[in-house]
């Protein structure tokens, strides 16, 4: 990987080659994936943020909006995978860079959401493991989470995360559906202690008020190629 350091009196920038992403989708499936979203004051394309729609609903949304704004800044080399979290994560979506088709297996995900009526806990070993095997070490891999469980703790075998961690060709963005509970700052916390070390992810959490403009602003931001993108901003 090239990179090319600049200084000058005041501060250091540091540019980075941009490589081809694999973009791993990675969608709650769980119970708290149908809870619905406020309606936003900001109306949103055809006004389509002006009405209540569930977690799953607007994570199908602006996943779409995500590889058409993706495709149309000029990352047309990124590919597009999906796998699901129930209490495993299991592969959903092979890696492609047509966005037609990818568009086409995200409007069959709310189905699987009504298969799967209660919320488990997230076996996080199962979660490493399948990022482990779907990777690619001749490209970036960029790994956004789409976490909904309030009060459930992920929990598993840990050892593949501090081993994932440490890959210099990954990075894993999280955005995190959830109510009000004293349980929120922790679960939060537990997900960015998993962040990498060497390319440190995006972190955004939302709840029911507010929460359709917040996941806009996420999935537009994390168009963004991590090996190009400075510290996140402070909200």
């Amino acid at each position: 990987m090239e990179v090319i350091e600049i200084d000058d009196d005041e501060s250091r920038f540091e540019f980075r080659e941009a490589k081809p992403r694999k973009i791993m989708f990675c969608v709650d499936i769980s119970a708290e994936m149908c809870e619905n979203l406020d309606p936003s004051a900001n109306a949103g394309i055809r006004d389509s943020n002006l009405y209540q729609s569930s977690r799953i609903e607007t994570t199908q949304r602006f996943l779409k909006r995500y590889a058409n704004i993706n495709k149309m800044i000029g990352n047309d080399k990124d590919e597009y995978g999906m796998m699901t979290l129930t209490e495993v994560a299991t592969w959903w979506y092979d890696f492609s860079p047509n966005i037609t088709s990818f568009k086409e297996e995200i409007n069959l995900i709310d189905s699987e959401v009504v298969k799967h009526c209660d919320t488990f806990e997230l076996d996080i070993g199962s979660f490493f493991r399948m990022i482990k095997d779907n990777m690619d070490p001749n490209v970036f891999n960029h790994v956004i989470v789409i976490y909904g469980r309030t009060d459930v703790m992920p929990d598993g075998n840990m050892q593949l995360a501090k081993e994932i961690k440490k890959l210099p060709n990954l990075t894993m963005d999280l955005i995190y559906f959830h109510d009000n509970s004293e349980s929120v700052q922790k679960i939060y916390d537990f997900w960015t202690d998993l962040d990498n070390e060497i390319t440190p992810g995006w972190f955004y959490e939302t709840s029911t008020f507010m929460g359709k403009d917040k996941v806009t602003k996420a999935l537009c931001e994390l168009t963004s190629h991590p090996l190009q993108r400075g510290e996140q901003e402070v909200l």
